[in-house]
């Protein structure tokens, strides 16, 4: 060989994984030249290092000092604490918006003992409830 073989070629020769004719040629250079015998026992050396297992050492005090700067307290748990005066207006006003949804789609609705007409009078009273409804929002957006 006139030139010295590349890390590629000295990486393939050392991973087994070039053609037996180019091994054969790279064997024998590297019987000739000290220069690239060291750099291809280096690939060994190094594979070798990477393969074994290395112990890290913590420093001293490393989980007090870790522990110090996080912050313990759990982040506050938001929650709907709803005013009892606000339950009542919010579940009617819910409801009448839905059967006024519906009778305004042509939907039919038929309880037993209950009217089309007597439902859409419900609804429409409910629906007057959105005043306080409305209130019972502005109490839980004061929250």
């Amino acid at each position: 060989m006139k030139t010295h073989p590349s890390p590629d070629q000295l990486l393939a020769l050392h991973e087994r994984d070039c053609a037996p004719a180019l091994a054969t040629t790279l064997q024998s250079h590297l019987d000739q030249c000290a220069t690239c015998a060291d750099a291809y026992a280096a690939l060994g050396a190094l594979e070798s290092a990477l393969a074994a297992p290395r112990a890290i050492e913590v420093p001293a005090r490393f989980a007090d000092r870790v522990m110090l700067r996080v912050e313990l307290e759990p982040a506050p748990i938001r929650s709907w604490n709803l005013p009892n005066e606000c339950i009542a207006p919010l579940v009617l006003g819910v409801v009448g918006i839905a059967l006024l949804a519906m009778q305004t789609q042509g939907a039919t609705l038929s309880f037993e003992g209950i009217s089309g007409a007597q439902i859409y009078s419900i609804a429409t009273a409910v629906l007057l409830g959105l005043a306080p409804l409305l209130t019972g929002l502005r109490a839980i957006a004061r929250g």
